[in-house]
């Protein structure tokens, strides 16, 4: 009976590709994981900064200008910081949702009592349509743009939500 080199080599051979893959897809994996811990912690951020604009924006009228002015720079200021740290985790959809509303939102700076409200709860919707599906959930029954997440906080949103561009409020 002759031996045959290759009869041995070829499971070794296979058995070492096999756990080299193995490895390879591992370390992949748990990179993944930890990015998406960090997108989460990210996008969190996003939101807990925005529903805190939503509230000051709301009570404004409340505050005294000075306190307005002070809580608005301070919410500002961490939002300036939130955009230094997504550019390094979130999606490339994820950014230009962010960027379309942001620059949206520039457009309305001075004129607030032309906001087209609609369109900026659709804008932001987009935006946390493209982080939910960033981080793997359901996007199915929010809309097209995302924009029904927005019912639970809105007394008003059958409202707006059937305004048309011309109905600035």
């Amino acid at each position: 009976m002759d031996f045959k080199w290759y009869e041995l080599l070829i499971p070794i051979v296979t058995g070492i590709l096999g756990y080299l893959l193995r490895l390879f897809f591992d370390k992949r994996k748990e990179l993944y994981s930890e990015a998406t811990k960090e997108r989460r912690k990210l996008y969190l951020t996003f939101l807990e900064l925005t529903m805190d604009l939503f509230q000051l924006t709301a009570n404004q009228a409340k505050l005294e200008q000075s306190e307005f002015q002070t809580k608005f720079a301070t919410i500002n200021e961490k939002m300036f910081a939130f955009y230094t740290t997504y550019m390094l985790y979130a999606t490339p959809d994820v950014i230009t949702a962010l960027s379309n509303f942001k620059q949206f939102q520039y457009q309305y700076i001075g004129r607030e009592h032309e906001t087209d409200l609609k369109a900026q709860y659709e804008m932001l919707g987009a935006v946390i349509k493209e982080m939910r599906e960033d981080l793997g959930l359901s996007n199915k029954d929010l809309g097209k743009s995302g924009e029904k997440v927005f019912r639970t906080m809105l007394t008003n949103y059958n409202t707006i939500m059937t305004m048309n561009a011309t109905d600035l409020k």
